[in-house]
């Protein structure tokens, strides 16, 4: 499907949308696919005008779009189950992600008004993320160069200055040294980065945010945290 008009500085088009929704606890959906496959239209047309001028110094005057997402709740494990999740952008890059979280209980469902009172049992079993690059790490980094007259070597190295500095925040030297080793080689050669949460038990999200308040250093062995690049 294609839309033009003399309104519009180009073309949109698409060329496949799917919505399924179905539930076993109504009218809450339990299962939820949702796909939007070759969406294009001008950057002219984003809000984000920064973003734009990014986009098109790169040389990239249409957006391609695809995402796909897969979402499902366990009654027998009650578990929420992010299957695949997949956002990309033509010439720039994709993301994709996975997770896992358990004890969402079904009483939640029924009743979406107690859904903060099940901050007191949800838990963390796993999640991974990973950025694969198509050309977007190379337009940013040439763009923000250029802005702050200096090199892109220059750039890279204050990216890595910036980030070294956040993570000293944590107070976790061995995660530090891993993000920093992974961030190095991504930059590098940018190619993919991907985080992966994998703790031995599941972690309830309440210890996560009385970890992140108060001993933030925790957080990387008691989610299992591992960050690798170009792999």
């Amino acid at each position: 499907m294609a839309v033009a008009s003399p309104e519009l500085p180009g073309n949109v088009k698409i060329d496949n949308y799917l919505l399924e929704l179905s539930t076993n606890v109504p009218p809450i959906p339990t299962h939820v696919v949702l796909s939007t496959e070759g969406l294009e239209f001008p950057v002219a047309l984003l809000d984000d005008k920064e973003a734009e001028m990014m986009l098109k110094a790169a040389g990239i005057d249409v957006l391609r779009l695809t995402e796909k997402v897969t979402v499902d709740w366990d009654e027998a494990t009650e578990d929420l189950i992010i299957d695949r999740f997949v956002f990309e952008l033509g010439k720039v890059g994709r993301v994709r992600a996975k997770a896992r979280l358990g004890d969402l209980p079904k009483s939640v469902l029924l009743n979406p008004q107690q859904a903060q009172a099940a901050i007191a049992t949800l838990n963390v079993k796993s999640l991974e993320i990973e950025l694969e690059n198509d050309g977007g790490v190379e337009a940013v980094l040439a763009l923000s160069a250029t802005d702050a007259g200096v090199s892109e070597g220059m750039m890279k190295e204050a990216l890595l200055m910036q980030l070294d500095g956040l993570l000293a925040q944590i107070g976790n030297e061995a995660f530090t040294n891993q993000m920093m080793t992974a961030a190095r080689v991504f930059f590098d050669d940018p190619k993919n980065l991907k985080l992966s949460v994998a703790p031995g038990n599941p972690v309830p999200v309440s210890q996560l945010i009385s970890d992140a308040m108060i001993a933030p250093d925790a957080l990387p062995e008691r989610l299992g945290v591992t960050v690798e690049a170009n792999r």
